[in-house]
Order: C-alpha cells, then structure tokens, then sequence
C-alpha cells in the first residue's frame, strides 16, 4: 500500500453512520491532496451498508471495543486512527464537518513541509443552521455548491437549496468557545487554549507519537482536544490555521448545544489536576497508555 502525506482521523461515538458523516467523506474524497481516511467507530450497531461503502470507497473502518473501560473515550478512538494511520501528517476531524475547500488538505501538508511547520489548530468555521438536509442532499447529489465568502469571522450560515448557495448572516457572529461550557481558562497566557476544536488540529505523526498521542483520560469530548493542544503547544508550539491560511475554512453542521454536565465538571477537574502535576508528568502517562494500545492492537492484528 502506497503510503499518503496525510491521514485524516475521524470518530463515531454512540450512533450510526449517518449522512452527515457520508457527506463529511465526500468532501474528503474532493480533496487534491488525497488523505488516508480513517473512521474510528464506537457503537454497538452494526451497519452493513456502511462497512460496502468503506469498502468501495478505501476508507479505514475501525470497530472499537465497546467494554465498560473506553466507553466515550474519545483519546481511546484518536489513538486508535494514530496507530492505524499510513502517512507522515494527521489531521483530526470530526463526523459533521465539512472541508469545502478542495486543496484544504494541500495548502497545509505544503505549507508544513516547505516552512517546517508542523502543527496547526482552530480552522475558521462557519456554522450551518437551517437548511442542513438540503445541503447534504446536494452535496452527496454532486450539486454545485456556490460559497460566498468575505469575512474573516466566525459566524452563522444557511443554505438555500434552490439556488445552491451559502448565506451569511453578519447579525449573530459565533464565537465557537461560548457553547463550550465545560471550557473555563481566563487567563491571558492561556487564552490559546480555547483556539480549539476537533474539526481541525493538525500535526506530524511522529510528534503526536512521541507526546503519547492523546490522553485517555477524559470522557467524551472538547477535554481530550484542549489537552492535546497543551502538549503539543507547550512541547512543540502551534499555529493557528485562520491565521496563516486566510482562504481555508469549514462548515460545521449547527447542532444542540450541550451543557455542563457530571462528565464535563469531572473533566475540567482532570485537566487541572494535570496541568498542576506538570507538562512531563501527563506526557509520561501518556506514553504508557499509548504504548499499551499500541500493543494490544498489534497483538489483536496478528
């Protein structure tokens, strides 16, 4: 198998495979910078049609266990993507996400590769609300889909599917960490930290690797990424994909938005505990776990 600059990392937890998610590999398989696509899977469905579609499509499809111990554990799936992954470069995205961009995934690996650049976080997104069938319809009917883009913010969109085009609404811009109530770092120095989101951290394979991939120590999401980002900003330093890529961005399909819950409490809890502990300290626990995984998959494969 020919190995690929980028691999493309992508989780399911607890529910089918959807259109969103078919509509997401879509638009990778657009790319001009072909990726290895990964889904990492955790669910108790089983989906035939979907296991065709990887099948016809190339695409990586990983069944992860389903046992009490990773159930939501979203580092347990990412690492699972690092260790299956055949490329040089990650990129990390999530199932309801769109790369409208067709040399997205070009402009970043040939950027990192002629500057040295390795890693890369918070994309601009815009967030489609409204008409999310009828996009993903189009789309997935190879429809034209015409974006007009101006701005350099956040902010809301809707699609009209009789036109195809992407309407803007400058009246409700959409900071993506207020949703994020589980988040809470108001120091200044920190401010980065909540330049997150799933839907865009990218990184050399080998760096993510030495730092233990991602902590599995959280459940369910927003925790592992803002953790993730910690090493490897405190490690490595980071760059943020809006700042340096002007014309990239993604679409995120509009969604309710979760509150603080037990989980998120515990999590932020968690996180404090080891940035106080120190950076050396997670990242040795870390390699450990990921050296484990690591084992058991290999162990499993053969």
């Amino acid at each position: 198998m020919n190995k690929n600059k980028v691999a493309v990392i992508i989780i399911l937890y607890n529910r089918m495979p959807n259109e969103k998610l078919i509509c997401c590999i879509e638009q990778l398989k657009k790319q001009t910078l072909q990726p290895q696509i990964i889904v990492c899977e955790q669910n108790d469905f089983n989906d035939a049609n979907f296991e065709q579609y990887c099948l016809n499509n190339s695409v990586v499809h990983i069944k992860a266990k389903t046992d009490e111990k990773w159930q939501g554990n979203m580092g347990y799936l990412k690492n699972l993507g690092i260790i299956f992954a055949e490329a040089d470069y990650l990129y990390f995205l999530d199932s309801d996400i769109l790369l409208m961009v067709d040399n997205y995934l070009e402009q970043i690996v040939n950027f990192a590769i002629e500057n040295d650049e390795i890693i890369f976080v918070h994309p601009k997104m815009l967030r489609l609300k409204g008409n999310q069938e009828g996009m993903i319809k189009d789309i997935l009917n190879n429809k034209s889909i015409n974006i007009f883009l101006n701005h350099i913010n956040n902010c809301f969109c809707d699609y009209n599917s009789d036109t195809g085009f992407l309407n803007f609404n400058y009246k409700e811009k959409y900071r993506f960490f207020n949703n994020l109530t589980h988040v809470s770092i108001s120091s200044e120095e920190d401010k980065w930290l909540l330049n997150f989101h799933s839907g865009g951290i990218f990184v050399k394979k080998s760096l993510i690797e030495n730092l233990g991939g991602y902590s599995q120590v959280y459940y369910h999401w927003g925790m592992d990424d803002i953790d993730t980002q910690w090493k490897l900003n405190e490690t490595y330093g980071a760059r943020n994909i809006y700042e340096v890529f002007s014309d990239l961005y993604v679409i995120h399909f509009e969604h309710e938005t979760l509150n603080e819950g037990t989980d998120h409490l515990k999590n932020r809890k968690i996180f404090n505990q080891r940035r106080e502990e120190g950076l050396t300290e997670a990242i040795n626990y870390d390699i450990q776990c990921f050296k484990k995984l690591r084992e058991e998959v290999n162990k499993n494969v053969r």
